[in-house]
């Protein structure tokens, strides 16, 4: 039986942590002798109880055969001890960035969206019980998104819908943002101009901690998630698909083994925007790239997501499928995992 060391960043209660948590299972699943360690940026953070018995196995002098590392690649090093060393990361190639250092020091470098797995047990079960009786029989559109991606999204729902339209907004906030989402939404429906304040539509605001059961109960409840302005897909966007819903977003790399497997993506079109950014200013600079939604496109799969849904709205939401789509994805990764070791 082959050792293989994970590394990542797995007290993170993010989409990092999120992914190789569920990448260390189906290693683990596949039979293959795993070994967990976390490099740690938050010191409260939990280990998900699923691997903790994993990190017990290090004795921080064993041999491997194969490393993965599933962290930035400033955070990645060579050791004769990790074996054959593999980076994880959102994209294999950063050509112009200092980080591009990190992944040449790998022996192979993987892409995520290559490798992901999900527990078929997660979306397998009943997350119902969310009741809101002025929405229940409608189309509900949802999403947990940022002060810098919400504007758009107000704009293209409220100008699209008429308010006697059987449809609503449902806005996650997002957690830890320190932003007051109820000024925000007023502050964007100031800006519309077609009809006076109180007579738009009320957006629905979840306040609270983000929990996993907290989100997947949104997922079950409502339609299709309006995603973030981004290329790639991450625990929410996947989330969403593996539940049954339709996903709307900016995406310009559809090739996605998810995507595929529960076809319930919808594109929407991209324009380039140079912005700044503070953190890791070797990679966030000048030089990168930000997504602006195309707003009429957006508004546009808006509105045809709801005429499907009004044609057959059992139909729309397919969560046989997605079971399935769940079941494949994972052994399709195991498949991978096994390539990638030698066996």
């Amino acid at each position: 039986m082959k050792r293989v060391l994970y590394i990542g960043y797995l007290k993170e209660q993010s989409d990092w942590g999120f992914f190789a948590t569920e990448n260390i299972l189906a290693l683990e699943k596949a039979g293959y002798e795993v070994v967990c360690r976390s490099i740690d940026f938050n010191t409260t953070g939990r280990v998900d109880r699923r691997i903790a018995h994993l990190f017990s196995k290090d004795s921080g002098k064993d041999n491997f055969d194969v490393t993965f590392q599933h962290v930035f690649p400033n955070h990645m090093v060579k050791s004769d001890k990790f074996g054959k060393c593999v980076a994880i990361t959102p994209t294999a190639s950063i050509p112009w960035s200092t980080w591009q250092d990190g992944l040449d020091l790998m022996d192979e470098v993987v892409e995520l969206h290559n490798i992901q797995s999900f527990s078929p047990k997660t979306y397998a079960n009943n997350y119902s019980g969310v009741s809101v009786p002025s929405m229940d029989a409608a189309f509900k559109f949802y999403t947990i998104a940022s002060a810098r991606s919400l504007p758009a999204i107000l704009r293209c729902f409220h100008s699209e819908f008429d308010v006697d339209e059987s449809v609503h907004l449902i806005i996650q906030k997002e957690q830890n943002s320190g932003v007051n989402y109820h000024d925000l939404i007023t502050s964007v429906k100031n800006t519309i101009g077609l009809m006076p304040l109180e007579s738009y539509k009320k957006d629905m605001v979840v306040d609270g901690y983000d929990t996993p059961e907290s989100r997947y109960q949104l997922h079950t409840y409502c339609q299709a998630f309006l995603s973030e302005n981004k290329l790639e897909l991450d625990r929410n966007d996947t989330e969403a698909l593996l539940m049954g819903n339709t996903v709307i977003m900016a995406q310009s790399t559809p090739n996605r083994r998810v995507v595929r497997l529960t076809r319930k993506i919808q594109d929407v079109k991209i324009r380039k925007q140079s912005v700044e950014k503070a953190l890791f200013p070797d990679l966030n600079n000048a030089r990168s790239f930000d997504l602006a939604v195309d707003e009429k496109c957006l508004a546009t799969e808006m509105r045809k997501s709801f005429e499907t849904w009004k044609e057959n709205p059992i139909k729309f939401k397919d969560f046989a499928g997605s079971s399935e789509a769940v079941k494949l994805i994972q052994e399709d990764s195991i498949a991978t995992f096994r390539k990638i070791i030698g066996e």
